[in-house]
């Protein structure tokens, strides 16, 4: 795609963006792969290490029955029947905890995460890649005039639902209240966030920031900020994304 639209907000097309001057957008194969391993890396780099207590499993005097016994000989709690320590054993220790010098965080070169986010801009620009994860067709440009007139939720959801995003918000605000399955409900996980589409601005202190914090399923992060995590979520390029014409001039500039 040689080109990104530019759109009021009635939804109608005012001019054509060319970029083929400015952000190297890949014209090759989409390298699903980096995208996949810069996704993996912001993920593992969020996570917390953590590992049992040294004494867990341990806090208990324990000895065995040893042979001609008629029952197994493994260790069991003093003056007790119940089988305890070993990991083999209800009741016993964990026979591989996680350990805290096991770090779980990855690494990728910056050359390679940079190509990462050229790739998901490639994919959030292709009409086709962009249509199998939501109904709009592609990505597009808004006037900073527009972006800088939202000061309200209110005001914000009447924008989009004159985008075309009506029923994509009404669909990550039903899936917002489902309740997820295991134990991360008793983790603060409880409910699933699905994603809609992004929004791109220049600054975090733009009003149009706090307007959408309340609407589900839409993330406003700068130009500064981009991420594979934000622009392919879960690893799946084709995120639709909604720029601030200025901030897209900006990201011409960077990459």
């Amino acid at each position: 795609m040689k080109a990104i639209e530019l759109r009021n907000t009635d939804n109608q097309i005012q001019t054509m963006i060319d970029l083929s001057v400015g952000l190297q957008i890949p014209s090759a194969i989409l390298r699903r792969d980096l995208i996949k391993r810069a996704f993996d890396k912001i993920h593992a780099s969020g996570r917390q290490v953590h590992e049992p207590k040294s004494t867990a499993g341990h806090r208990h005097s324990v000895k065995t029955r040893g042979k001609g016994t008629g029952s197994s000989r493994v260790q069991r709690k003093k003056d007790s029947g119940d089988a305890a320590q070993s990991p083999n054993n209800v009741g016993g220790r964990r026979a591989h905890p996680p350990r805290r010098n096991a770090k779980p965080w990855k690494s990728i070169n910056r050359k390679e995460n940079r190509l990462a986010i050229l790739n998901c801009l490639a994919a959030s620009l292709d009409p086709e890649t962009v249509y199998s994860r939501s109904e709009n067709t592609c990505s597009f440009v808004l006037s900073d005039e527009v972006i800088e007139t939202i000061h309200t939720t209110k005001a914000a959801l009447e924008l989009f639902e004159r985008l075309g995003f009506a029923e994509e918000l009404e669909y990550t605000k039903a899936r917002s209240k489902i309740f997820k399955p295991g134990r991360g409900k008793f983790r603060g996980r409880l409910h699933r966030h699905p994603q809609a589409f992004l929004l791109v601005v220049g600054d975090y202190e733009l009003p149009i920031v706090r307007a959408v914090a309340g609407l589900k399923g839409i993330e406003c992060i700068t130009g500064d900020d981009l991420n594979v995590r934000s622009l392919a979520p879960g690893g799946r390029p084709g995120r639709l994304i909604v720029f601030e014409q200025s901030v897209f001039n900006f990201i011409n500039e960077k990459y």
